[in-house]
């Protein structure tokens, strides 16, 4: 009887662990999962970005107003993926104040991650 209520006892401890064990793994694979996601989303905007300037790669017409401006919409753009849009932690990335960052981002026609098709469907799931 003894040795059958020791098996018990450390099989039951080793089912414990064994979930204990998953329930990290499955944390981690979240936590990675998450970042994957916005990486892929900083890549979507970067090709965007791209593409849009695909017709503009002429070096005889440069215009350093206008690339400054470029690099500070890509800026914005990569701390609101960061930031998975929240303009005030953005912001803070940026160093500027949020005031000055929705200015900007109303100037550049960078619309809010939240007005995005994907971000809507996610939140209605």
């Amino acid at each position: 009887m003894k040795v059958n209520a020791f098996i018990l006892h450390r099989q039951k401890r080793e089912s414990q662990i064994r979930s204990v064990k998953v329930s990290r793994l499955s944390a981690v694979v979240n936590i990675k999962l998450g970042a994957l996601k916005k990486l892929a989303q900083a890549l979507l905007l970067e090709v965007s970005s791209l593409e849009q300037q695909k017709g503009d790669t002429e070096w005889n017409n440069l215009d350093l107003s206008y690339e400054v401006i470029e690099f500070e919409a890509s800026l914005i753009r990569c701390a609101l993926v960061k930031t998975n849009g929240h303009q005030a932690q953005a912001a803070r990335l940026l160093n500027i104040k949020p005031t000055t960052l929705c200015e900007k981002m109303k100037r550049y026609g960078i619309l809010e991650l939240r007005d995005r098709p994907a971000a809507r469907r996610r939140r209605r799931e």
